[in-house]
């Protein structure tokens, strides 16, 4: 038995001058969303499940426009989240990304990544099927350290692409066996001109 998630930062949001989280979509967007649908057309998905946010929703349904009959739902375990570090945990961050962090919206800190925690340990035990989940950068990137079982501060050196396919396989059923990182930051379905600002960006 496995379950296998496929992971997707949300398509690229409408730019606003205040940065308003509850814009959507922007055309471009549209676009790298309708192509991962495409992307994932031929994938016998078990449910679309997306973060509270409205570019997470647009892109989640722009996606199931592909995929008639599939279910789609709504998660609070998959809003946007930035894991910062607990206070035992400063020691092993850099003095530039402790600073960076400082700056994380009261709202999206995710001290320990517990909450995302939560959420793996929920989407990961769903039985044997397959899920995609629309969710955010950081989200996507803590589901992957995690995976990995690298050290907590790693995460900030992962940034996906939006609309980038991240594909983990986890089997329940047999916990000795460690969790299987298929595929990371897939853009294959996005040709060049539409997939839109760099990841690095993220941190500027």
């Amino acid at each position: 038995m496995a379950t296998m998630l496929y992971l997707a930062r949300h398509a690229e949001q409408e730019l606003t001058a205040d940065h308003d989280p509850a814009v959507g979509i922007s055309t471009l967007g549209q676009d790298q969303a309708r192509l991962l649908g495409k992307r994932l057309r031929g994938v016998k998905l078990d449910g679309i499940h997306h973060g509270p946010a409205a570019r997470t929703r647009q892109t989640a349904y722009v996606v199931a426009e592909c995929m008639p009959g599939v279910p789609v739902r709504a998660s609070e375990l998959l809003r946007d989240r930035t894991p910062v570090p607990n206070p035992a945990e400063m020691g092993n961050y850099s003095e530039a990304e402790l600073t960076w962090l400082a700056h994380v919206p009261a709202e999206e800190s995710d001290p320990g990544g517990t909450e995302i925690g939560a959420a793996i340990k929920h989407f990961s035990s769903l039985g044997d099927g397959q899920h995609l989940l629309i969710t955010h950068a950081f989200v996507v990137s803590w589901f992957v350290r995690c995976a990995l079982e690298a050290p907590s501060r790693r995460w900030m050196g992962l940034n996906p692409f939006n609309a980038g396919l991240t594909v983990i396989r986890y089997r329940p059923d047999h916990p000795d066996q460690p969790v299987t990182l298929i595929a990371y930051n897939d853009v294959g379905h996005l040709p060049l001109e539409v997939r839109g600002r760099t990841p690095v960006e993220l941190y500027s």
